[in-house]
């Protein structure tokens, strides 16, 4: 004996078609790449805008080939999706890293401008010392680049570095936008001053001596 088929109310057969037009759940948004990494004597950080702020006086005239080697290693670790600059520090106006006849600007870290860049800091000369070294046009040159600061920045120093360069990070990473790494090379004299800059921004100081370098250097 067959069985009567079983009717649907109207509510019933409402329900099912409003079931059947429920729009498509959205697709999941896509996920962030990674912020890449960085490493320079052998401070590490994430960021995309990378600037390299580095003495080049006398003071470390024996030691600078060794700087020059560690500066073109980390620029050339760099992935195509970074960018990067590069301000050299003694006395006066410093010497920032630029192309033809292009301003100082970052530079895309492709393969072209790596090597560019290397090529650039192999021939920067050591600068003789007629007064004190100062550091302040190079930083606020680092904050100014390219229309806007940089994620990371690398400050080496010998340690002889004036007082009031804490109250000018403070006054130009406000908000703490920028992570600053300080680096203390040979000398130590200025470290606690160096600690507190890192310190404010949420970056790291370390001491690297001549032998450091030495031992990162990769073996041929």
């Amino acid at each position: 004996m067959m069985r009567a088929p079983m009717l649907l109310t109207p509510a019933a057969i409402l329900v099912a078609l409003l079931a059947g037009c429920q729009p498509a759940a959205p697709p999941a948004p896509a996920m962030a790449p990674p912020t890449p990494e960085v490493s320079f004597c052998g401070v590490a950080s994430p960021g995309w805008r990378v600037c390299y702020v580095v003495s080049n006086c006398s003071e470390i005239i024996d030691r600078w080939p060794q700087l020059q080697a560690e500066l073109a290693r980390s620029i050339r670790a760099l992935t195509p999706t970074q960018r990067f600059h590069v301000i050299l520090w003694s006395e006066g106006d410093p010497a920032e890293l630029h192309f033809g006849s292009s301003g100082p600007t970052m530079q895309p870290a492709n393969a072209v401008a790596r090597d560019a860049a290397a090529r650039w800091i192999d021939r920067q000369p050591v600068h003789t010392l007629l007064s004190a070294h100062d550091p302040a046009p190079a930083v606020r040159r680092a904050f100014a680049v390219d229309g806007g600061p940089p994620d990371v920045i690398y400050f080496l120093t010998d340690a002889h570095i004036p007082p009031d360069l804490v109250a000018l990070f403070d006054e130009l990473n406000t908000p703490r936008r920028v992570r600053v790494n300080t680096i203390a090379f040979q000398g130590r004299w200025g470290e606690e001053l160096l600690r507190r800059i890192a310190s404010a921004s949420g970056g790291q100081h370390r001491y690297v001596s001549p032998q450091d370098l030495d031992a990162a250097r990769p073996k041929p």
